[in-house]
């Protein structure tokens, strides 16, 4: 549910739907990974022809389970001592995933090939994408597989036709105008209880308000990514313009000592020609493509005319912004825009209303970042700071996490 799995201890396997992405013995060492470090899970089989044997007793091969029902999720946890945040989930179903990521519990998609990968909706994504093999990895590194999750696409975009994480987005106006979306992370709302300990979400925060510490963490990572984009056939690389009132915060993400890292860069690529209201005061795609309707344009100093343009932005939540952008550059001619957004909007269900944060004489801990190294840490008052696993683990303690039903 987070960018790491907090301690995570049991699992749900669903065997049906990864059936076809492994071998038995495949699956078997996986397993076998899983109770030897430690952990537990259920194995669901509705077939009823997988056979595993080992002498721990954390495991259970369930038949009947209806991974479409929260109920039955419901039901099982009330009899037995089970953490919803320590649970991980494991499939290949889209729909089991949104179902058990609306109970709380985190969730791995299992795909084999990059092509698996473009799921219906990244404002429901799961936590990671692995395979098999990958997974098994992963335990057999990190004990009771505390560092699986990770929010980045910097270690497994291979191809950029068929990217990690994919949605095409279509311009309000003329829906033949699409934009490809590469998705770095995600990003939860205030009033999602997984926004308080996220670490990107408060990065993205911190870096709308142009805190030291945010473009520690985000400078290595973008580029890095710009180096990694170098390799293809992209002719330009810019972001979002900033309003003209407002001063370019994206920048120095692109500088070092002073120089832009690639030749690709054009920051004054697009322009912003006048200061739109903020896109939260509208609710509706149509409002908010019809608020930033007009007030882009393509510099004339670039010749777009058949150019592929890669765009970066802070947030994507319905994308009316950078459609906009995307829009005139395809009026002068451009061939493809594609959207790099630091973070995606989650959808958030019921369960994940926010609740109560952890407090120090009754101020609340915020998370902050080193303004040296980037590190992230909470702090309280003056003199009240905390390690960030601290403070996570007592808000998913002291909010009862494990008991959200």
């Amino acid at each position: 549910m987070f960018e790491l799995a907090f301690n995570p201890y049991d699992m749900f396997i669903d065997y049906d739907s990864i059936r076809s992405k492994c071998t038995n013995l495949e699956l078997t060492d996986l397993l076998n990974s899983i109770l030897d470090n430690g952990n537990g899970f259920w194995l669901i089989d509705s077939q009823s022809d997988f056979i595993f044997n080992h002498s721990s007793e954390d495991y259970a091969i369930i038949n009947d389970f209806d991974l479409y029902d929260i109920n039955e999720y419901v039901k099982l946890f009330n009899r037995g001592d089970y953490k919803q945040y320590q649970t991980l989930f494991i499939s290949s179903d889209n729909m089991a995933i949104e179902v058990a990521k609306n109970f709380g519990m985190s969730c791995i998609f299992i795909a084999n090939n990059e092509n698996e990968y473009q799921l219906p909706n990244l404002r429901n994504y799961p936590d990671h994408i692995v395979s098999i093999t990958e997974l098994k990895n992963m335990f057999l590194k990190n004990k009771r597989g505390r560092k699986l999750y990770f929010e980045g696409i910097l270690d497994r975009t291979t191809d950029l036709s068929t990217p990690l994480y994919k949605q095409v987005l279509e311009y309000y106006y003329n829906p033949e105008k699409k934009v490809h979306v590469f998705m770095i992370g995600r990003y939860f709302r205030s009033e999602d209880l997984r926004s308080y300990c996220h670490i990107l979400t408060k990065l993205i925060l911190a870096f709308k308000d142009q805190k030291d510490g945010a473009y520690k963490l985000l400078e290595p990572m973008v580029q890095e990514i710009v180096r990694n984009l170098t390799r293809y056939d992209i002719d330009y690389i810019t972001y979002i313009p900033n309003k003209p009132s407002k001063k370019d915060r994206f920048l120095d993400l692109f500088l070092n000592k002073n120089q832009l890292i690639s030749s690709k860069i054009k920051p004054d690529l697009l322009e912003c020609i006048r200061d739109y209201p903020t896109q939260k005061d509208y609710k509706t795609k149509k409002e908010k493509a019809a608020n930033v309707k007009g007030a882009f344009v393509v510099n004339s100093n670039y010749d777009v005319q058949n150019k592929t343009i890669i765009i970066f932005d802070d947030i994507l939540t319905t994308g009316s912004t950078a459609l906009e952008c995307a829009s005139v550059l395809y009026d002068q001619g451009a061939e493809n825009v594609i959207l790099i957004p630091f973070g995606v909007t989650q959808d958030a269900g019921p369960s994940m209303l926010s609740i109560a944060k952890i407090k120090s004489n009754g101020i609340a801990y915020k998370l902050k970042f080193n303004n040296k190294n980037g590190n992230p840490f909470w702090v309280a008052s003056d003199k009240e700071y905390k390690d960030h696993e601290v403070i996570k683990g007592l808000y998913l303690e002291q909010n009862n996490l494990d008991n959200l039903f």
